[in-house]
């Protein structure tokens, strides 16, 4: 009995210390990282950071860029800061307009995580906060070779990974594009022919608007400059006009200066990068495409071989090109007319389609006749048919149906 009370006993106490642990405050972690975010990484190295952190404090960037997210940063040293302020007129960033703080905060920040195996030659793949994009490329100093953004900062120290994103340390402030496509190449006396060429056409408003709607706003411009256009012949804006406008009227939609101009405008916001991505882009000439291909390190456009004959093209020049500006991007090369490429009928035998070709009850068999119907597209295309399937075919309307199988 008094063993049994003894376990009892025992069994008890061993019950209520299981009891009491079991009460004990659990440590759990609230956070996915232990990891500082932006802010409170360039907290940790005021010698190089300060001046940027006291940025982002009066542009109230600071809240949203310590909280959860993914970002990418581009954070310019106390130097580079210093450098900029001096540029901007301001004694230190207390002084400065806070407007003129706002703009270039967010052309340091990208809504996305980017490393350095992002930075092509060429812009970024998403744009900035501030609606602009950033370009990279490599810049190569006493054989140092450094990623290099927007051709104004270097990068210094990259891939720093932070709770919320990645910061690139850089060396400068990067300042974000203010003016337009037309007015960059207007405040440029060596282009002065083709601005000319740009404002008798009218296009000028069009190169100059910045839309608001930024699926409209974008476009790229293949500029030719005054010396360009000499190595052609052309050594004024007469000139230009002479060879090329034929109805004397530059603002007419039929005329070829008009042509000209229109030619040389592609829709969207185009880097080198992208120009070289697809083997031709449409331009603001209705039905004309540019042709382009990356031959050894150079960008070159309407370089086609045609019916057995070479078409040299020219040449993108990539240190005066990939200039970025409020609605686009321009681009520097040589003197260039429209291409003009004429419909051409194509014809196939419609016994060699491979839907036909998988039929054979009825492939190559003399006796078969299967239903063919023609469906008239517009004046010159039509769609050819064997049941269900349909091809479009370039040609005039015929009056009869193709021959049977």
């Amino acid at each position: 009995m008094k063993n049994r009370f003894s376990y009892i006993v025992t069994l008890g106490l061993v019950s209520c210390l299981l009891a009491v642990h079991s009460c004990r405050k659990m440590d759990i972690k609230m956070t996915t990282t232990g990891d500082v975010n932006i802010v409170g990484y360039l907290e940790k190295y005021p010698d190089s950071f300060s001046l940027f952190k006291q940025i982002l404090d009066r542009t109230e960037t600071s809240a949203f860029l310590n909280a959860y997210g993914a970002y990418t940063c581009f954070a310019p040293t106390n130097s580079g800061v210093k450098a900029w302020l001096s540029k901007v007129g301001a004694a230190n960033v207390d002084a400065a307009n806070l407007e003129t703080l706002k703009d270039p905060v967010k052309f340091h920040l990208i809504t996305d995580t980017l490393t350095t195996s992002n930075f092509k030659d060429g812009k970024l793949p998403i744009p900035t906060m501030f609606g602009q994009y950033l370009i990279t490329g490599v810049s190569n100093k006493e054989s140092v070779s450094s990623f290099i953004i927007n051709r104004q900062a270097l990068v210094t120290k990259s891939n720093i990974r932070v709770g919320n994103g990645f910061i690139h340390q850089v060396d400068h402030v990067l300042e974000p594009s203010t003016v337009s496509l037309v007015k960059q190449l207007e405040a440029k006396p060596e282009y002065s022919i083709f601005v000319q060429a740009i404002k008798e056409t009218g296009f000028y408003d069009r190169l100059n608007t910045v839309d608001p709607d930024t699926s409209k706003r974008w476009l790229t411009l293949l500029a030719e400059s005054n010396q360009a256009l000499a190595d052609s012949g052309i050594t004024s804006y007469a000139a230009l006009k002479a060879k090329y406008s034929k109805t004397g009227n530059p603002a007419n939609a039929n005329d070829s200066l008009h042509m000209y101009v229109a030619y040389h405008i592609l829709d969207g916001v185009k880097f080198l990068g992208d120009i070289i991505s697809a083997p031709a882009h449409q331009t603001l000439q209705p039905q004309e495409v540019v042709t382009t291909q990356l031959l050894n390190t150079n960008v070159v456009v309407n370089e086609d071989e045609f019916n057995g004959v070479l078409e040299k093209g020219v040449t993108l020049i990539r240190s005066t090109s990939d200039n970025a500006a409020t609605n686009g991007v321009w681009h520097d090369g040589a003197h260039f007319t429209v291409k003009y490429r004429a419909p051409t009928a194509v014809y196939w035998d419609v016994s060699t389609f491979t839907e036909i070709m998988k039929m054979p009850a009825n492939y190559k068999k003399p006796a078969s006749r299967l239903p063919v119907r023609v469906k008239q597209i517009n004046r010159s295309k039509m769609c050819i048919g064997v049941g269900d399937h349909w091809r479009a075919r370039t040609s005039s309307p015929i009056a009869t149906a193709p021959a049977p199988v």
